[in-house]
């Protein structure tokens, strides 16, 4: 099976977090993956949950370095796990301009206005979700290495699933699906996205 984070030259050096709620999930690729990442976006449409998102961070922040032991792992968390430009910004998927608004931020900050790495969880609620999700998705990844992983803790509808596929092949996404134990009791899926 092929690694589920599988990219081009193994390093990461930036993640964009869609719908972002709390941070969470940009906040794990960042405790994963500091010593290679330039920056981490976390959007949201909602100012009030970007606030939210970016107390989580700070609050994140300030207990890693509570809970180092040595001085030399606060040091690690000081100067270079919350070194790592966290930006918050909002984004409403498949909007043209705000995507190109977004794009030009993330090329402030890198080489390019494309990312290694967009990471999203739950973010299908419904069918109309897709097609700007995937749009957005489509604009902001790198199209040689980028991964967009999407997990999510519910099953989507026979139809949602269709047009996740169909969206999917007209923007030359492969979609892989490396975990599904959704059922009855819960469980996740976790989704794979890259260009083919």
């Amino acid at each position: 099976e092929e690694d589920l984070l599988a990219s081009g030259n193994g390093k990461l050096r930036s993640v964009v977090e869609l719908g972002a709620g709390t941070a969470l999930v940009a906040i794990v690729a960042l405790q994963m993956f500091w010593k290679d990442l330039d920056c981490v976006f976390v959007t949201d449409h909602d100012p009030g949950t970007l606030e939210k998102a970016k107390n989580n961070h700070e609050t994140t922040m300030e207990e890693l370095y509570d809970q180092a032991t040595t001085e030399e792992d606060q040091s690690v968390v000081l100067n270079e796990i919350s070194a790592v430009p966290f930006y918050f910004e909002e984004l409403k998927w498949g909007v043209e301009a705000e995507i190109k608004r977004l794009q030009h931020k993330i090329h402030g900050r890198l080489e390019t206005p494309q990312v290694d790495m967009i990471v999203g969880s739950d973010l299908i609620y419904c069918f109309e979700n897709v097609d700007p999700l995937l749009l957005t998705v489509s604009k902001l990844l790198d199209r040689g290495q980028g991964v967009f992983l999407l997990s999510q803790s519910f099953a989507y509808d026979e139809e949602t699933e269709q047009q996740i596929d169909l969206m999917s092949a007209k923007l030359g996404l492969e979609r892989i699906v490396h975990a599904d134990t959704l059922g009855s009791k819960g469980g996740s899926k976790i989704q794979r996205f890259r260009f083919s």
